[in-house]
């Protein structure tokens, strides 16, 4: 079954999950937020057809090993490294202020609060997020997704029945009806 015209609208559903301002965050709950730091995980979303047991099969990859951190969370007692929260500091543009509130340049006021972040995280974890299995049901209830599907496999039965006689068609094995 050719999934092609599928792919894009899949990768386009779960870079949307990403996207959605749904997150919580702070401890107790602040507010809620998306799950782009870095636009690293959303940019390493790319879904694959691939092919196993004689059956086409649809693979979203990420590239990113930091999906694990976003779909399951961090568990309390770990600390993260503070050069990725530095990293994620000047991606989101968290800068340190002074009393004037004028942005100051001093790395080690930057290093003090990335080891709060740090030590945050140990104390109270990340939250998991379940987008995974959130992109798994917005995918099956999407009604482009059910129609591209439905035309593939029409497509598919028609390639199948050879008119004059029928072919009945098993992986690996055809015989005459």
């Amino acid at each position: 079954m050719d999934l092609e015209a599928i792919k894009p609208v899949v990768e386009e559903i779960v870079k949307n999950v990403l996207l959605e301002k749904r997150y919580e965050y702070g401890w107790p709950t602040k507010g809620t937020s998306n799950k782009k730091a870095t636009g690293g995980l959303i940019n390493s979303i790319k879904v694959i057809q691939i092919k196993e047991n004689n059956t086409d099969i649809l693979q979203v990859d990420m590239k990113d090993p930091n999906y694990k951190y976003v779909e399951y969370g961090r568990s309390k007692d770990k600390y993260v490294p503070v050069k990725a929260i530095l990293k994620w500091m000047a991606q989101r543009g968290i800068g340190i202020r002074d009393e004037r509130g004028r942005f100051k340049k001093d790395s080690d006021a930057r290093l003090a609060v990335a080891y709060k972040i740090a030590n945050s995280i140990k104390v109270n974890g990340i939250r998991a997020t379940g987008f995974i299995e959130i992109a798994r049901k917005r995918i099956a209830e999407n009604k482009q997704v059910k129609q591209l599907l439905e035309e593939a496999a029409m497509q598919e039965l028609i390639d199948i029945i050879k008119f004059g006689k029928w072919v009945l068609v098993i992986p690996n094995y055809t015989r005459m009806v």
